[in-house]
């Protein structure tokens, strides 16, 4: 005769959660309220033993769960960095514990302030808290001003911008990015000679410290290198392709070329199409599969990246805190350190994390 399997019981729950069994009662009727906390630890009780009614736990565990509407404005959705970062965004919003999160995501189409102003503007009638890569701009100030002025916090990523303004920024610690571009030129050539940088705009805050850091680290530490002036590329592969082909035709002495944002794609296939490649050190941003391959023929010298998942989960706990009302940490930014990938580390696609620079 087969042994009759007992079922668990409200004690059996209330012993596993640690809780009273007026408790367990109270979060089936629905007749009292409940704490979230022991909502929840009574739900994952009556998961794990296969409680009937475990459905009806979930449910009153759903009802104490906020509702929010996270809105993002990116750059250049057709870039598969892009692509990524909004696909890490999207799943640590939708896997938040305590907030059930939905998810907007705008994407910008040119570098003009105005454009990145009203989109703002957009996305604050849609959302309840903002997280945005834009560019540093009194127009675009207006916007985060007036959006703090409705209860909409804007958070800044990637690029900083409307420092007294935004919530906090997430992103890395740019100038250092820029110091370690400048020791690996430094360590990696025969002799000193001529680095040109490449970067998106002038507006673009990142860039700018990026370019800072650089000449830093050589004003400091390698005198002898002559940095040149700054070149716009718009972050554009074709803009940037032509531009390193005529910097390499040019510049007799050239020894390495920074690309301090986007379109290093268009740097890679310049110094292939002109036989440079291997002669002249390249070091751009960001990790990307293109950028990888490169890696591995040795037209690049290295790939300094943005860790993506710690910037998400970062920036989605920050953003979670303000609708929960935990308040904001009491520092204004969270930097974060660069994921450096060099040729040694490209064969087993593992990251170099370092302090150099």
């Amino acid at each position: 005769m087969k042994q009759k399997i007992k079922r668990p019981t409200i004690t059996d729950i209330a012993e596993r959660a640690g809780v009273g069994i007026a408790t367990v009662d109270r979060v089936l009727s629905g007749r009292r309220k409940v704490r979230e906390e022991n909502v929840r630890r009574v739900f994952e009780a009556a998961a794990e033993l296969g409680y009937h009614a475990t459905p009806v736990i979930k449910y009153r565990l759903q009802q104490h769960v906020s509702n929010a509407t996270f809105g993002f404005l990116l750059p250049k959705k057709n870039q598969n960095f892009y692509r990524n970062l909004t696909a890490a965004l999207q799943m640590e919003s939708e896997s938040f514990p305590h907030l059930n999160v939905s998810v907007r995501f705008h994407y910008l189409e040119t570098q003009d302030p105005s454009e990145h102003a009203e989109c703002l503007r957009a996305l604050g009638r849609e959302v309840d808290v903002i997280a945005a890569s834009t560019v540093d701009h009194s127009l675009v100030d207006s916007s985060v001003s007036d959006l703090a002025k409705q209860g909409i916090p804007v958070f800044a990523f990637l690029n900083d911008f409307s420092s007294s303004i935004r919530r906090k920024f997430i992103g890395l610690d740019n100038y250092r990015a820029g110091r370690q571009a400048a020791w690996m030129f430094s360590n990696t050539t025969r002799k000193p000679g001529t680095v040109t940088i490449l970067v998106g705009s002038q507006l673009w805050q990142a860039h700018q410290q990026r370019e800072m850091g650089l000449r830093s680290f050589f004003r400091q530490s390698a005198p002898s290198f002559n940095v040149r002036d700054a070149v716009l590329n718009l972050e554009a592969r074709k803009i940037t392709y032509d531009m390193v082909k005529d910097i390499v035709a040019s510049q007799e002495d050239l020894t390495g070329i920074y690309v301090a944002g986007g379109g290093g794609e268009g740097a890679i296939n310049a110094l292939r199409d002109s036989g440079a490649a291997g002669h002249i050190r390249l070091i751009l941003h960001p990790i990307t599969e293109e950028t990888r391959n490169a890696l591995d023929e040795g037209i690049v010298t290295m790939i300094i990246g943005t860790p993506i998942d710690r910037l998400s989960r970062h920036l989605i706990a920050e953003m979670a805190a303000f609708i929960l009302k935990h308040g904001d940490q009491p520092e204004s930014q969270i930097l974060l350190s660069p994921e450096i990938l060099i040729p040694d580390q490209a064969q087993n696609r593992g990251f170099l994390h370092t302090d150099f620079g």
